[in-house]
């Protein structure tokens, strides 16, 4: 793999499919650190970013972000696409949602002008060299403790006609956190598009086929890719989500499924505190389906337990 430095990065070179090491900056320790970016570009046309593994222990963005590229054929393209596989490095070696570097969770930083710590040098990085000379950004996550059915979400209504072209079936329109990738990229005229599938520290290979599908459509939509896209009819469109914390702390215990059509007063779980005999119930508010469920059985008071979309 070539390695060049920050400063010698071209993202306007044409035509060219390649893959290298960007070199960033170094440590206290005088090692460095290093960004694997993947670039297609043919023509003049569109600019796509598709970011993976902000958080390191979500592969199955890594693994659909390699596999397009090895999918795309340069004459077929029409503008650049960019792909940062792995765009935190550290956290994806410690197979950690964050790295000991500095405990920071990257897609909390963006937004800020802070660049003390090595996650937030890396972030204002990929957001000041690839983010804002985009025309569209694809962030792709999984679940944490929990799984995600494969959903796309934008934090701006007007995207919606085109998350539709990933056909995932499921979008939803939600507010984004402050420090997000997505939100701050849609601050800046960036159409960004947020894509949740499987859990942290597994590749689900059927939630990845369907990925690279979607993806490849989504880039016909932009005019990235020449074929003209299909998009599937009767997709369902959610208008938010519900997140269900746990009252408690102990063992966790559920009978939901993923994609479940709950009702308000459904038992959602149970949790049965330490040295407690009866387990406490969590009762639902909200009607909707069930799109993200939690697997880990220990839960402390304010995790998360399920996303209800509605």
């Amino acid at each position: 793999m070539r390695r060049i430095n920050i400063g010698e990065l071209n993202i306007n070179q044409k035509p060219v499919k390649e893959y290298f090491s960007l070199e960033l900056f170094g440590l206290v320790d005088g090692s460095n650190i290093s960004l694997p970016v993947a670039l297609i570009s043919n023509q003049d046309g569109p600019i796509v970013t598709i970011i993976a593994a902000q958080h390191g222990n979500e592969w199955n963005g890594s693994y659909v972000a390699d596999t397009l590229y090895n999918s795309l054929i340069l004459d077929d393209v029409v503008g650049r696409i960019i792909i940062l596989p792995i765009a935190n490095p550290p956290a994806f070696l410690q197979k950690g949602r964050v790295s000991s570097f500095d405990y920071i969770d990257m897609n909390r930083t963006f937004g800020f002008v802070k660049r003390r710590k090595p996650t937030e040098h890396l972030a204002k990085i990929i957001f000041e060299e690839f983010v804002l000379k985009s025309d569209y950004l694809v962030d792709l996550h999984s679940g944490g403790p929990g799984q995600y059915l494969p959903i796309v979400e934008v934090y701006n209504s007007k995207r919606i006609d085109l998350a539709l072209s990933f056909n995932l079936d499921k979008a939803m329109v939600v507010k984004k956190d402050v420090g997000s990738i997505i939100l701050n990229a849609e601050k800046n005229g960036v159409q960004s598009f947020s894509i949740e599938a499987g859990r942290a520290l597994k590749i689900n290979y059927d939630y990845a086929e369907l990925l690279l599908k979607g993806l490849t459509n989504f880039l016909k939509a932009t005019g990235v890719l020449k074929s003209k896209p299909v998009v599937k009819e009767n997709q369902t469109l959610y208008k938010g989500k519900t997140v269900v914390p746990s009252t408690i702390s102990g063992f966790f215990k559920t009978e939901l499924k993923l994609g479940q059509k709950v009702k308000k007063g459904d038992v959602l779980a149970k949790i049965k505190p330490f040295f407690k005999s009866e387990p406490t119930e969590i009762i639902n508010t909200t009607n909707g389906t069930v799109i993200y469920l939690r697997y880990e059985e220990l839960i402390s008071e304010g995790e998360s337990i399920v996303h209800i979309a509605y």
